[in-house]
């Protein structure tokens, strides 16, 4: 990943897959585009604790992207 800090164990799941930036929406997280998932990292760890324990709900319940990893650090939340 260039210049962007990631957890280690996030480092495994994504290892050197390419991506693309997403520029588009409001939300002030920096979102990565994979060929078959998403990486969002957000400073407000609140916000993005709050959607991924959404995405755990709603499991099962509607189709809804899977949670693969979410954790906390550094003052940044990092969602796949």
């Amino acid at each position: 990943m260039d210049q962007i800090h990631l957890p280690s164990e996030l480092e495994k799941l994504i290892k050197n897959q390419s991506y693309t930036v997403n520029n588009i929406g409001l939300s002030g997280s920096k979102v990565l585009m994979f060929e078959d998932r998403v990486l969002k990292i957000n400073p407000s760890i609140e916000e993005l604790r709050a959607e991924a324990k959404l995405l755990e709900w709603l499991q099962g319940q509607i189709p809804a992207p899977k949670l693969l990893f979410f954790c906390e650090e550094e003052n940044h939340g990092y969602m796949l």
